[in-house]
């Protein structure tokens, strides 16, 4: 679950909507919205913008929860950098969820964008999740397959950008991209096999980061 904050646009600028939103004599609206892993809100809390974003993260939880039922504990959360608050922590800590805070000056985590990949059993199926599992188009004896057009596309985009990143370099992605050129694939081909080679990267570091808790808990 995702979660972050945004505060109501006002309709009309400048001496019709007064000082800025966020400034703390502005009594705006500030809206925090918690996602699911399919970017479906399903949850929300109102506030006057100049409230910290940490004590929203209570009443959104709760209502995230009376939408889906019960949390199960160890669930993802995934707050804004706008969370960032010992209170956050503690809220998290005292519902059993696994928080995980966005650093200031990076992007979300990938987590947030996959969500519980414990529901996708193998890396076939976090592939087809990802639109990188290649679809057959073979014509006669010729053997293709072409470009998926399914699956979550903002993972799709962002294992595309690694991938065309590391076919340019001379990472080990790179080398597997000239062999795949060498074998007779066309550029767009073998950088389809290189994002699923990428793809089955990803989904075993994700799976490991799911595994590493209960194993030190252990």
């Amino acid at each position: 679950m995702a979660v972050d904050c945004c505060i109501t646009e006002a309709p009309y600028g400048g001496e019709e909507a007064g000082r800025n939103p966020v400034d703390r004599e502005k009594q705006g609206i500030k809206r925090s919205t918690a996602a699911d892993a399919e970017g479906i809100p399903i949850g929300s809390a109102t506030a006057p913008a100049n409230r910290h974003d940490s004590p929203l993260l209570g009443p959104n939880i709760e209502h995230a929860s009376a939408s889906v039922g019960a949390m199960l504990d160890g669930t993802s959360v995934y707050p804004d950098r706008g969370y960032d608050s010992d209170l956050t922590r503690r809220r998290l800590e005292d519902r059993k969820l696994r928080g995980e805070i966005s650093k200031k000056g990076k992007p979300a985590p990938l987590q947030a964008t996959v969500g519980d990949v414990g529901r996708l059993p193998t890396k076939a199926h976090f592939a087809s999740y990802a639109g990188t599992a290649p679809v057959e188009a073979s014509s006669g004896k010729v053997v293709r397959h072409r470009l998926s057009l399914g699956g979550n596309r903002k993972l799709n985009y962002a294992l595309h950008l690694v991938a065309t990143s590391q076919a340019r370099s001379n990472a080990p992605g790179g080398s597997y991209y000239r062999k795949k050129i060498g074998e007779g694939k066309s550029p767009k081909e073998a950088l389809r096999c290189l994002k699923r080679r990428v793809s089955d990267v990803v989904y075993k570091s994700l799976v490991a980061d799911l595994r590493a808790p209960i194993s030190s808990a252990a």
